[in-house]
């Protein structure tokens, strides 16, 4: 259950603009409609919000004690130290914390807590790699209602499924790596309603034939029946997209990156990839392989 919801500021609870006189700041232009949402909506369901911004603004000071927004750090650019230290106080975990930002900085924050079973969103003009990250992007732009629209999606109850994502994902692991699934000849096979597995068969490509990609509503549970491959791997947060997110594919294509792990594969060897491993499949030196792999994907969110 979602305890914390934990905000940017520039970009995000405002348009992003910032409006500059002959003594610095001017002023910020916020949206009534989050403001309500924080004031109004948040205390019916025992939320509490937090602003963690790297500027320092006296405007949003002014505009925090009118919200009642107690938890307020400003000039912070470690921003996943001071969520560790919001998160102990509260005695909560990175599953009881909603975040949304919109753009790098925000990437230390999102990217844990979305592992840690919490939930990350950020306003449909965010920056793409943010968009790539997060669990929930929103169809209002920054200050321009994105904040509210979050907060109902959270209270509506629409991500409450991804809590239980410790009970399911080890039955789909189990499933992937059971007898049964093995014997599966190549297609596709609807486990459950959060869960289908693809069994392929394959030529290895060579890795400069290869593009990373990443998904955003399922998990990859990947698994060598016969041949060997090696399963590049790396995070989201240092790669550049090439093409927008594919909504219906759940997929997102990336640049090649020098900073690259690996997992050689072979029969036996099984893989699960989050939304923040960007993961490529090629071949072993030079030799092309014929690989047989089933592939299981488990939906993230799921109701």
């Amino acid at each position: 259950m979602i305890r914390l919801l934990v905000m940017d500021v520039d970009g995000t609870l405002t348009d992003g603009k910032i409006y500059m006189g002959p003594l610095g700041e001017v002023f910020k232009a916020f949206d009534v409609k989050d403001g309500c949402g924080i004031k109004e909506i948040l205390p019916k369901h025992g939320i509490v919000p937090v602003i963690i911004t790297a500027r320092n603004s006296e405007i949003l000071q002014n505009r925090c004690r009118e919200l009642g927004i107690t938890e307020l750090y400003q000039g912070i650019r470690r921003k996943i130290d001071c969520l560790n230290n919001v998160v102990g106080k509260y005695k909560a975990t990175f599953a009881d914390v909603a975040y949304i930002g919109d753009d790098i900085l925000d990437l230390q924050c999102m990217i844990p807590v979305v592992q840690g079973g919490g939930i990350a969103a950020c306003p449909a003009d965010a920056a793409d790699i943010v968009v790539s990250a997060c669990t929930y992007v929103s169809p209002y732009k920054a200050g321009e209602g994105a904040v509210r629209d979050f907060i109902e999606q959270i209270v509506s109850g629409k991500f409450s499924s991804s809590t239980t994502l410790d009970l399911r994902l080890p039955k789909a692991i189990g499933f992937v790596n059971s007898a049964e699934a093995a014997n599966l000849i190549p297609g596709r096979y609807d486990i459950s309603s959060d869960f289908y597995v693809i069994v392929m068969e394959y030529t290895s490509k060579h890795e400069n034939d290869v593009h990373f990609e990443s998904h955003r509503k399922y998990i990859d549970i990947q698994r060598v029946l016969s041949g060997e491959e090696r399963l590049m791997i790396a995070d989201i947060s240092r790669l550049t997209p090439i093409a927008p997110y594919n909504e219906r594919e759940d997929l997102i294509n990336y640049a090649v990156h020098g900073n690259q792990s690996f997992v050689q594969m072979c029969p036996g060897t099984c893989v699960v990839l989050f939304p923040k491993d960007a993961h490529r499949a090629v071949c072993l030196g030079s030799k092309n392989t014929v690989i047989k792999k089933i592939v299981g994907k488990l939906m993230i969110d799921y109701a």
